[in-house]
């Protein structure tokens, strides 16, 4: 077999410039939340397992209003930071001269330490 010499080369990076922008999402028309609830969840994955149907069970309409939220830690309304993420590259396959896959990997949105950013929400 013949040896390979190997080449030592030196690759220098250059420091990210690393912006912080907080920003406020104003909606232009009422913000509908859907959190899949666990049971939602569960039926879902029963039927693609094909596991029995039960019986439906009685509604609670109140209960399911209440379920269709996202909380953080505090009880408080939130919205999971990477839903935005996911809205803000999804934008992007409008715009001119910038890829889908560039903004994903360029852009990090920070929310609490559970991954939910604070709603401002009105009933």
């Amino acid at each position: 077999m013949k040896k390979i010499e190997q080449q030592e080369r030196t690759v220098t990076l250059s420091r990210l410039k690393i912006e912080i922008l907080p920003v406020t999402i104003v909606g232009i028309s009422p913000l509908i939340f859907h959190r899949w609830d666990e049971k939602s969840k569960r039926m879902i994955l029963d039927k693609q397992l094909k596991k029995a149907v039960k019986g439906r069970a009685v509604r609670d309409p109140q209960a399911d209003y209440e379920a269709s939220f996202y909380k953080d830690k505090d009880g408080d309304i939130a919205i999971p930071v990477l839903m935005i993420k996911n809205a803000i590259v999804s934008a992007v396959r409008n715009v001119e001269g910038l890829t889908m896959t560039l903004v994903k990997g360029a852009l990090f949105c920070r929310g609490d330490a559970d991954g939910f950013a604070k709603v401002k929400y009105k009933n």
